[in-house]
């Protein structure tokens, strides 16, 4: 006999289970949360590698988080849906350290403090500094108000939306072309946008508001949760079962089940002894959490939407994994702050040499899960490399060993990261 639900939700990312674990406690909902992935969380979900003297950890998508602290909405929304179980270690100062040819410039998680930094770094643009981080504020505010009309009912919405037009336009210009208005100093419009990897879009394409809410989401510094990324979700999928839902992983959803105009259910594969059972199931509400594309040209029979074959791909990035042998705070300096690596000040050109196999990338981010984590037994390290897609589908870069070697020179100490392709062996960094 098929289980009831109230609601189906797709995917077990954060967004998912948020979602999942809100109808659960606030209305009461039995949820069905359905994970094609063997393990639930989405990018917050950690995976495991063993040697023989260590087993290593690393998580896949959360190198930090901004904005907890008591009163705030993003910590408020934690504390609610994990019933105040999830806790988290505050990163220390520089939290982000952006890492030039020519200099270095560590991000304080006191925002006064952040803006003295960069004012005694440019003095000349003072003003336009001080302008800048109150843009950000607005934009962050702006942004807030503007999705919070979709959630009001007609004619509400539409009022709203008349009210935050007039500001549209400044928002939803592009970051550089803010930058360009608003500064002189190449160095500082680079430096300004060092983050730009947190949204994942260089400035010539990303939208001043959207800079602005990353900006204004890390003004408090960094967070990364005590216990690891896995312990997001192990806390959250509590409250759905709480209410009677399920959360399963290893079900990959073949259909969004419509009926008359209205999505009743779906179907969904999962294994039982050995052999692909598919099964279906029916609810009141179906929620996708998987994103646009997947939704309405996989799990629908008639795709809908044709305007999302103009929307192209977005930039990629590979992770390199590393379990060190040694603790990165005592060999290194390093204190868990996340760097920002740049060969030149220009962002938007990054992905001009787009062969990773033949060119070095330009910039690269790096991080020390394991000093974030106090629970950490063995250390790691991460290192992303942003790219286009291109160069994975030409066959030219080979999965392999990955050897790091560390250089030090005689005033400082350094790391000089050489990765060589070689088959069957796990990624060691020595150091």
């Amino acid at each position: 006999m098929e289980d009831k639900y109230d609601a189906i939700v797709i995917g077990s990312g954060i967004g998912g289970l948020t979602t999942a674990a809100l109808l659960s406690k606030a209305y009461g909902q039995k949820v069905l949360v359905l994970e094609q992935h063997w393990t639930l969380g989405g990018l917050t979900h950690e995976f495991n590698r063993k040697t023989k003297d260590a087993t290593y950890s690393w998580d896949v998508g959360v190198h930090y988080i901004g904005f907890i602290k008591e009163g705030e909405l993003m910590s408020d929304i934690y504390d609610y849906i994990s019933n105040g179980n999830l806790e988290w270690q505050k990163m220390k100062d520089p939290f982000d350290t952006f890492w030039y040819p020519d200099f270095r410039f560590g991000v304080s998680s006191d925002l006064e403090q952040y803006k003295k930094d960069l004012c005694a770094l440019f003095p000349e643009e003072k003003k336009a500094i001080l302008r800048y981080f109150k843009h950000v504020k607005a934009a962050a505010k702006w942004s807030a108000q503007w999705f919070l009309k979709e959630t009001l009912p007609r004619p509400l919405s539409w009022i709203m939306a008349l009210l935050k037009k007039s500001k549209r336009a400044f928002f939803m210009q592009t970051t550089q072309n803010y930058l360009d208005k608003n500064f002189k100093d190449s160095k500082l419009k680079a430096l300004l946008t060092s983050q730009w990897g947190d949204y994942g879009t260089i400035p010539n394409e990303s939208v001043f508001w959207g800079h602005c809410v990353i900006v204004n989401h890390y003004s408090i510094g960094g967070f990364y949760p005590k216990g690891g990324s896995k312990t997001i979700a192990q806390h959250i999928i509590p409250t759905i079962e709480a209410s009677g839902g399920k959360c399963l992983s290893s079900c990959t959803v073949n259909e969004i089940l419509i009926e008359d105009g209205q999505a009743i259910g779906c179907t969904y594969k999962v294994q039982q002894q050995g052999k692909w059972v598919e099964k279906t199931v029916h609810a009141t509400n179906i929620i996708s959490s998987i994103g646009a594309k997947n939704t309405f040209r996989k799990l629908l029979r008639d795709p809908i939407h044709p305007k999302l074959d103009q929307l192209e791909s977005g930039h990629t990035a590979v992770t390199i994994y590393l379990g060190l042998k040694g603790n990165p705070e005592e060999k290194l300096g390093v204190t868990g702050g996340n760097f920002w690596l740049f060969d030149n000040y220009e962002h938007n050109d990054f992905l001009k040499n787009e062969d990773v196999a033949e060119n070095p990338a330009q910039f690269c981010f790096l991080s020390f899960p394991s000093l974030k984590n106090p629970s950490s037994k063995f250390h790691t390290a991460e290192i992303v490399v942003f790219l286009n897609s291109n160069p994975l589908s030409s066959g030219k870069v080979q999965l392999g060993k990955i050897e790091a070697k560390p250089t030090k020179n005689t005033n400082k100490k350094s790391l000089n990261v050489t990765l060589i392709s070689q088959k069957n062996a796990s990624p060691v960094l020595k150091i």
